[in-house]
């Protein structure tokens, strides 16, 4: 849940570390917590296909998707490139099927929103993996 907050909410590197350095002195988190993070964001951003595609676009970071009166969907980030629509979300445990289901139903909504090339990505932390889903 941390590192999904972290980067969800994040331009930068340094935004991260800030935000780390805040919730340490807060006492929100152990050394040992801050240390795991730290790893995951350092591979985050030395992961290239990530940046690529986190690059020269606008980010919007935690939208909801209104799919009916009882259904949201709220994708981690959605960069809009001139030419295309990614949709990331970020996990820090295993690749586990209804991740992917999750990408594709914010695929869906965002084909019904009339959004252009779609592409759908999971990134997972642990293993620095940048997964193309659709």
């Amino acid at each position: 849940v941390l590192f999904h907050q972290l980067m969800e909410n994040a331009k930068t590197i340094l935004d991260t570390e800030n935000q780390l350095k805040i919730w340490k002195t807060e006492g929100l988190i152990t050394k040992e917590t801050e240390i795991q993070l730290l790893k995951w964001i350092q591979s985050a951003y030395s992961n290239k296909d990530l940046q690529l595609l986190l690059q020269n676009g606008t980010e919007l970071n935690e939208r909801t998707l209104i799919v009916d009166e009882l259904k949201r969907l709220r994708p981690d980030k959605l960069i809009v490139h001139q030419e295309n629509c990614s949709v990331v979300d970020f996990k820090t445990g295993e690749v586990i099927e209804k991740h992917k289901k999750q990408i594709l139903d914010y695929v869906s909504m965002l084909k019904q929103m009339d959004y252009f090339k779609i592409e759908g990505y999971l990134y997972y932390a642990a293993t620095d993996e940048l997964l193309r889903v659709y």
